[in-house]
């Protein structure tokens, strides 16, 4: 089923020039080619544009000129990463992670999941929605208090954007099928403890087994990083950028808007920034706590063989530093491993950035 819904993503994805047509990996052909460099051409075109028209940066402190080019950059160069280094130079990457997940898909018979990828393909379109709704409001609010100069400024910014929410959203559904591979060793792990409490000599097959399916499953993650560190790194770049971005706006430069369309503006653009971010970094983690589940179960899989000799303990040890070693990691392009303690980096690095612009600003 997780095929079904990383078809449906591709599809959307070949509209908008990030993703390949299907998950059987081809060769891009002229056409598909062209599409991708038109696509990206005039985007690439109206944010120069919008660059022209973004003179008020030179009105700005130094450390704000820095931070709001560093935004931009961060925001445009995922999109490049995404739509022409994953377009056209890691189609290799793109064919090898279909065939792993298509080698470990049996995995996913363990877990029931029933209607799950209809689920979460149903909040990917109530998530659209309410991103549509409050880009169309911040711009309604912002062509309102600016006039039309907004939209010449700032249109290019909210299609950069949504393209980055797909982008987190096609990486969110990959780790997804990650966490159901990982999910589908642990339960078959804990179906063969509770079918073999007391076990009287040594599960060399399974244990064979289980050391070759999280070597697949390591290979599969490894795949992964290689193609999507950077882009983690970018999401993680451009969501403290903007955070800081929002605030910093909010509290020094939005004197035009009323008090209450300052707050709603702010407080929305704050949850539409950082919300999906944090989704893809529980996710990530959630694939690493289900790897270190699976270590603990290896553990409890020794302590159920009553009987053991010498050379049967240095086996199992053996079978569990295996498993340690292939345990599950994400980095943000080799800066830095991912994991619930990046968000509390982020917001770390937020509040360090404000108390250094506040000083600087006064």
């Amino acid at each position: 089923m997780d095929f079904k819904l990383l078809s449906l993503v591709f599809k959307i994805g070949t509209v908008l020039a990030s993703t390949p047509p299907s998950t059987e990996i081809k060769r891009k052909t002229v056409t598909q080619k062209l599409y991708i460099l038109l696509v990206f051409g005039v985007l690439t075109a109206a944010h120069l544009t919008s660059f022209y028209y973004k003179n008020f940066f030179l009105g700005y402190i130094h450390i704000k000129v820095v931070l709001c080019f560093l935004d931009e950059f961060s925001l445009y160069g995922l999109n490049f990463y995404c739509m022409i280094t994953l377009g056209f130079y890691k189609l290799d990457k793109w064919k090898q992670l279909m065939g792993y997940f298509r080698a470990t898909a049996y995995l996913t018979q363990y877990k029931v999941q029933k209607n799950h990828d209809i689920l979460y393909f149903c909040l990917f379109l109530l998530v659209t929605v309410l991103h549509l709704l409050t880009s169309g409001y911040v711009v309604y609010v912002g062509c309102r208090t600016y006039g039309v100069i907004y939209v010449k400024q700032e249109l290019i910014d909210h299609i950069w954007i949504f393209l980055d929410l797909f982008n987190k959203y096609v990486m969110c559904v990959i780790i997804k099928m990650l966490l159901s591979r990982y999910e589908g060793l642990k339960i078959f792990l804990m179906i063969y403890l509770e079918n073999n409490k007391h076990l009287s000599k040594l599960p060399t097959p399974l244990m064979k087994k289980v050391e070759r399916t999280m070597g697949q499953l390591r290979k599969t993650v490894d795949t992964y990083n290689e193609m999507f560190a950077w882009p983690l790194f970018l999401v993680i770049c451009f969501t403290t950028l903007e955070i800081l971005n929002v605030i910093d706006f909010a509290m020094f430069y939005n004197k035009e808007l009323e008090i209450l369309d300052n707050m709603t503006l702010n407080a929305l653009l704050l949850v539409w920034i950082f919300v999906d971010t944090v989704v893809l970094i529980l996710m990530a983690d959630a694939v690493v706590q289900e790897g270190e589940k699976i270590v603990s179960l290896s553990h409890d899989l020794r302590w159920s063989f009553q009987d053991s000799e010498i050379m049967d303990d240095l086996k199992f040890e053996e079978f569990t530093t295996l498993l340690e070693k292939n345990s599950p990691t994400f980095t943000a392009a080799s800066f830095f491993e991912i994991g619930r303690s990046t968000i509390l980096n982020v917001l770390g690095t937020v509040v360090t950035f404000l108390i250094v612009m506040i000083q600087f600003g006064n």
